[in-house]
């Protein structure tokens, strides 16, 4: 998921106060304020008609709705540069459907789709069968034109976050999954690989969206998710989010989700490479990684995807607390649930949950967060048990 801008070096966050430095009224304060947990949100009753719900409580029949259906919390932005909040109109809610939906299906129509050999109702039926909400759009395009299709949804999409990788992206504001389909990997792994990718991105569609629209009264100036699954946006005061946290977990859920894949239902517990193991080396440390999230590059040499490390460290955790793997696919959506997640972790090392939630949180660090996890729980880097 890419950073709104570069961020910080990674450090502890304090969860003492999370309004410091937010000028303006309590009303500012409300729509600024850090939201490092879901259960943190600020509805109170003399709020609770500065912003839209949304649609109504989902259920299992329609918990996957629309992101303009969503909740959209909406800030005006006044002209001393401070905030209040307020509700969006009917004409630029409207705009905002027309962008995500028309708009963007005018995009995905430009681009051809391949999907001969491709399963994707398995794809759907075990994302399904882990809980997940997962998009009902779903796109495969070669790889050949996966930066072409980035470059078009930019207008749409904008420098928000959007969960991404070389192999594929999942579009939040679009609500679509997109797995590149590369010739010369399929060679060496067979188009199952394509089948996995897609497992992931489709995992990170099965998350709460909520959205920020910042606004000058006339229509939308900004607009980009303010929660995204596990993740959260922290604002401190200015049109955009400061920093996302909460990246090595969602990722490490939904690569969970293409390991799992590919052990239970393609029957490859040695993965695409074949392999029992493998030993990744980083500045002199020696990394085990499970050989489900492994494949083979061009050349047929091993290749471990960033996210297999956070899926490692989530796997010890699992380990230690097996119902943290439903609580982890259900936080992605609910917040009662997310707030079950931050107990579990927290039950196996205390405060644990706050650091993975704060640091690590782009993928040249999740090797950091994985080394973290272990260190912790006494278990050697160089073995996976």
């Amino acid at each position: 998921m890419p950073e709104i801008h570069d961020q910080p070096e990674p450090y502890p966050h304090n969860f003492d106060d999370n309004t410091e430095d937010i000028s303006g009224t309590a009303a500012d304060v409300d729509v600024e304020a850090d939201m490092l947990c879901p259960a943190d949100y600020r509805d109170d009753a003399d709020n609770s008609d500065t912003y839209d719900e949304g649609a109504t409580a989902p259920t299992r029949e329609n918990e996957h709705v629309a992101v303009t259906d969503r909740p959209i919390r909406v800030a005006l932005l006044r002209e001393d540069g401070t905030y209040e909040p307020t509700r969006l109109s009917d004409s630029a809610t409207q705009e905002l459907h027309t962008l995500y939906t028309t708009t963007a299906d005018e995009v995905y129509a430009r681009f051809e789709q391949d999907r001969e050999g491709l399963d994707l109702d398995r794809t759907r039926a075990f994302v399904d069968g882990l809980g997940v909400a997962a998009t009902d759009r779903q796109v495969i395009v070669p790889s050949r034109d996966g930066n072409a299709l980035k470059r078009a949804l930019m207008p749409i999409e904008g420098a928000g976050p959007s969960a991404h990788g070389r192999l594929g992206f999942y579009a939040i504001k679009t609500d679509t999954a997109v797995a590149y389909r590369d010739p010369a990997l399929e060679q060496e792994n067979g188009p199952e690989l394509t089948e996995a990718l897609q497992v992931h991105e489709l995992m990170h569609s099965g998350g709460k969206v909520e959205i920020q629209v910042t606004t000058s009264g006339k229509g939308p100036l900004y607009v980009e998710p303010r929660r995204f699954g596990h993740e959260v946006a922290v604002y401190d005061g200015g049109l955009l989010a400061d920093e996302i946290i909460g990246d090595f977990i969602e990722e490490g859920v939904a690569q969970q989700g293409f390991g799992r894949y590919v052990k239970e239902v393609l029957g490859k517990p040695q993965g695409f490479a074949g392999v029992e193991g493998h030993t990744y080396v980083a500045d002199a440390t020696r990394l085990a990684v499970p050989p489900e999230h492994l494949y083979l590059n061009k050349d047929g040499a091993v290749t471990v995807p960033a996210p297999a490390f956070n899926a490692r460290a989530l796997g010890h955790l699992i380990d230690r607390d097996p119902a943290l793997w439903p609580a982890l696919i259900a936080g992605a959506r609910d917040d009662e649930a997310f707030t079950e997640v931050r107990g579990r972790i927290n039950a196996i090392a205390p405060g644990m949950f706050e650091h993975l939630q704060g640091n690590y949180n782009r993928p040249d660090l999740y090797i950091e967060g994985l080394v973290y996890v272990c260190n912790r729980l006494g278990i050697a880097t160089d073995k996976l048990s």
